[in-house]
C-alpha cells in the first residue's frame, strides 16, 4: 500500500525506497550485477540526452545499490529523475525509463525471479515539490513492507513534532496517515503508533478539523470493524434506486463502516447493524429516511419493518424525501 503523503515526505532521507528480488541465493550476484550493468549504461545514455537538451546535469551518480539479502537482493532506488540547470530542475522521462528497461531486461533474463517493492521520494525543482510513489510486484498487492515498516518505526520515535507535525500542516491528509500508520502498526508498536495518532489528533485540532470523526476511524481500525470504500470501483448502473444516495451517507458517517455495495448482498462486519440501528434510532428524521432506503436498498430483509417505520415517522416530521418515496413505493407501506 503507498503512503500518506505526510507521511511519504516525513520519510525523506530515510532508507525506505526499493524492491526485494526474490531468487535462489547461489544467482543472487550474477543476477544483481546483469542489472547494475544494464542499468548503469541506460542510466548514463539518459544523463546524456538531458545534458544535449537542457545542458550540465547535477549529481549524475547511479540512484541504485545493491544488498545481499536472505531471500536474494534488495535494489535501493533514489531519486530517478534526472536534474539539470545546477540542480534546479529535473527532466521526467529519460531516468525512469532507463530503470525501467534495465528492470525489463532483468525479468527477461531471469524469469524465475519474482519482486515486490515500494519506491519512493521527494521531486523538488524550483518550479515545484511532489513525492513519488508507486509500488512494483510480480505476485500481487502486497499490503505492508519490512523497509518501511522500519522505517515508520524510526520516525515515530524521533520525528514525530519536527517532521511529521510539520507534513500534515501542509497536506491535512490525517485519516490517509491513520490508516497508513495502522497498517503497520506491527512494526510500529503501540506506543509508537499511539504517539503518532495523538499527534494527527493534535494537529487536526490546531486546524479546526473533525476531531472525533477521527477518533472514531481510529477506534474501527483498532477494532477491526473498518472497511475501506474504493469509489472508482462501484458500478450504480444496476443499483436500486436509492441505495448510492444511503451509501453516501453512511460512508461520511465513517462511524458507521459503510459495506462495499451490492444489491443483493451486504458484506459487513459484526456489529455494524447495531451501529446502523442505533444511527437511526438516536438521529434526526434525516438519518431515519437515509437508513432506512439504506436498509431497503440492500435487501436487508429482516430489517425491513423497521426500515419502513423509519421512513413512515421520517414523512411524519415533514421530510419531503420521506413523503416522495412513500408515494413512489405504495407497495412497501400498504
Amino acid at each position: 500500500m503507498l503512503l500518506s503523503e505526510s507521511l511519504a515526505w516525513s520519510l525523506e532521507g530515510y532508507d525506505c525506497s526499493g524492491i526485494r528480488v526474490y531468487c535462489d541465493k547461489s544467482h543472487a550476484q550474477e543476477i544483481a550485477d546483469s542489472f547494475i550493468t544494464d542499468f548503469t549504461e541506460f542510466w548514463e545514455e539518459a544523463v546524456e540526452k538531458v545534458e544535449e537538451e537542457y545542458g550540465d546535469c547535477e549529481d549524475t551518480d547511479l540512484p541504485v545499490s545493491i544488498e545481499f539479502t536472505d531471500y536474494g537482493f534488495f535494489i535501493t532506488v533514489l531519486q530517478l529523475e534526472v536534474k539539470y540547470s545546477f540542480g534546479e530542475y529535473y527532466e521526467l522521462d529519460y531516468g525512469p525509463d532507463a530503470f525501467n528497461a534495465a528492470f525489463a531486461n532483468m525479468k527477461n533474463s531471469y524469469p524465475q525471479i519474482e519482486y515486490d517493492g515500494y519506491i519512493t521520494y521527494p521531486l523538488c525543482d524550483a518550479k515545484a515539490g511532489d513525492v513519488v510513489q508507486y509500488e512494483i510486484s510480480s505476485h500481487g498487492n502486497v499490503e505492508t513492507y519490512d523497509f518501511v515498516g522500519k522505517a515508520l518505526a524510526t520516525l515515530c520515535v524521533f520525528d514525530l513534532e519536527e517532521v511529521f507535525a510539520v507534513e500534515l500542516e501542509n497536506y491535512y491528509d490525517f485519516k490517509d496517515s491513520i490508516k497508513s500508520l495502522h497498517a503497520y502498526r506491527n512494526y510500529i508498536g503501540e506506543t509508537g503508533l499511539e504517539n503518532a495518532f495523538q499527534v494527527i489528533l493534535n494537529v487536526a485540532e490546531e486546524n479546526d478539523e473533525d476531531v472525533e470523526e477521527l477518533e472514531t476511524l481510529i477506534e474501527q481500525l483498532n477494532s477491526g470493524t473498518f472497511v475501506e470504500i474504493d469509489e472508482e470501483d462501484v458500478d450504480d448502473s444496476n443499483l436500486p434506486d436509492g441505495y448510492m444516495e444511503a451509501l453516501e451517507m453512511f460512508m461520511k458517517a465513517e462511524e458507521l463502516g459503510a459495506p462495499k455495495p451490492k444489491v443483493t448482498e451486504v458484506v459487513s462486519s459484526e456489529g455494524r447493524f447495531d451501529l446502523v440501528i442505533a444511527q437511526a434510532e438516536e438521529g434526526d428524521a434525516e438519518s431515519k429516511f437515509i437508513a432506512g432506503k439504506y436498509f431497503i436498498a440492500c435487501h436487508i430483509d429482516e430489517e425491513t419493518e423497521r426500515a419502513i417505520r423509519w421512513i413512515q415517522e421520517a414523512a411524519d416530521e415533514g421530510i419531503e424525501e420521506a413523503e416522495e418515496y412513500m408515494n413512489n413505493n405504495p407497495e412497501l407501506f400498504d
